[in-house]
């Protein structure tokens, strides 16, 4: 994700770059490129069935804070299992 800018805004970079290009995003999405477009520039709007099929696209996943830490935590006994291995 680049710093600086919205969230929104990168992971619909994020999903333009695992598709290809902003079209088959649009298209995939179920909207047109214009709106994707006006959307991306600050002038348009998107449904959120668009903005949903478009995180799905971008492969990212949203947890909780808490499913996030639960999933740290296991990766770091993991590790420490790991390294006293060797």
């Amino acid at each position: 994700m680049v710093p600086g800018r919205g969230i929104i805004r990168n992971l619909i970079n994020m999903a333009i770059k695992e598709k290809g290009t902003q079209a088959v995003v649009a298209e995939e999405a179920g909207c047109d490129g214009a709106s994707l477009s006006k959307f991306l520039s600050g002038d348009g709007s998107l449904k959120l069935d668009a903005l949903e099929r478009i995180v799905a696209m971008s492969g990212l996943r949203v947890m909780s804070e808490a499913h996030y830490q639960d999933l740290l935590a296991a990766l770091r006994a993991v590790n420490r299992l790991w390294a006293e291995e060797k």
